[in-house]
């Protein structure tokens, strides 16, 4: 049998790819010598690592090549393997990729779709805008906010603070309207811890020269007694004036304060009702009752009366997500 010797360059061989083993060194980016060829199945796989959570903007992995990129290493891949064929072979011409056009990112990490603070506000002012305020036009009812600063003397009720800024321009000797300051107030009744609401006379007769039911409004006042006072009119939908006297002492008003006040305060209060008509004109409420809820405006040139419940549940809505208001 003929034995032949292995050459030294196979020794050297092994010996490198023991000292490449040992070291974890990547045997396959050793180039060989000039002449030889790198042996087949040479190469060190690198221990897995432990992944990062995938980046995804637009649906795509920021890990992975893009399309694009794919696509011009195919394209340079081709060039190259169509250079080698021959000299004097040119490759074929790809025609240019249209970039698409630039739409906002949609973020999404691990998996988990990122939002924005934009897309919260979006959603918050969905959620709180009742179903009724979502046709178009109502925004600007909604937008457009007026600056009410009603007189000190005019009767109130609520923490002055209250986040909901109620105004009621009414008139109690109109009888045609006192239904309608009835459903006013059961409306309101479901919203009485956050709002402060203010009463101020928008007589219905443009030249009144007198409004007895208003005046004794004033005295009930003055005891502390208006709100009470009020609810009694409304309720038993009065105007006569035997009748009103009558009521005003039920409520609890003594009738000598009654007469007494009607002679000492008469001046004071007709000038404090003549105050209250100049500012219903001034917001141009011709036809009483007219509501403004955080300045919106709710009656006649505005929102229909009947939407009051929606503007209470939109204001309450935007305070509950914690949504500025808009300015005044």
């Amino acid at each position: 049998m003929l034995l032949l010797a292995a050459p030294a360059w196979a020794d050297e061989l092994f010996d490198a790819q023991a000292q490449a083993a040992r070291y974890s060194l990547d045997f396959a980016a050793i180039e060989p010598a000039a002449g030889e060829e790198a042996p087949a199945g040479a190469g060190h796989t690198p221990a897995a690592t432990e992944e990062e959570p995938a980046v995804v903007v637009d649906g795509v992995d920021e890990a992975a090549p893009s399309a694009s990129e794919a696509h011009d290493d195919a394209a340079a891949n081709e060039g190259e393997h169509a250079a080698g064929e021959g000299e004097g072979h040119a490759p074929k011409k790809k025609s240019p990729v249209k970039p698409l056009p630039p739409e906002l990112p949609k973020v999404t990490i691990g998996g988990v779709p990122v939002i924005t603070h934009e897309m919260q506000i979006a959603e918050a002012v969905s959620e709180s805008t009742p179903q009724a305020f979502k046709q178009r036009g109502m925004d600007e009812f909604l937008a457009h906010r007026a600056n009410i600063i009603p007189y000190a003397h005019d009767p109130s009720r609520g923490e002055l603070d209250a986040p909901v800024q109620v105004v009621l321009f009414e008139d109690l000797s109109c009888g045609q309207c006192l239904p309608q300051m009835a459903a006013i107030d059961a409306k309101l009744a479901d919203y009485t811890s956050q709002t402060h609401v203010v009463q101020v006379l928008a007589a219905s007769a443009r030249y009144q020269d007198t409004n007895l039911t208003a005046f004794y409004g004033k005295v009930a006042q003055r005891v502390g007694k208006f709100w009470d006072y009020r609810a009694k009119v409304i309720a038993g939908n009065l105007t006569d004036p035997d009748a009103l006297f009558d009521l005003l002492v039920d409520t609890g008003v003594p009738a000598r304060t009654v007469r007494s006040m009607m002679q000492s305060e008469a001046r004071r209060f007709y000038r404090e009702l003549d105050a209250d008509s100049l500012l219903a004109r001034t917001f141009a409420v011709g036809k009483p009752p007219v509501v403004y809820v955080n300045g919106i405006r709710v009656g006649e040139g505005g929102l229909p009366l009947d939407k009051l419940s929606d503007v209470l549940s939109y204001v309450t809505g935007r305070i509950a997500h914690g949504l500025p208001e808009p300015p005044l």
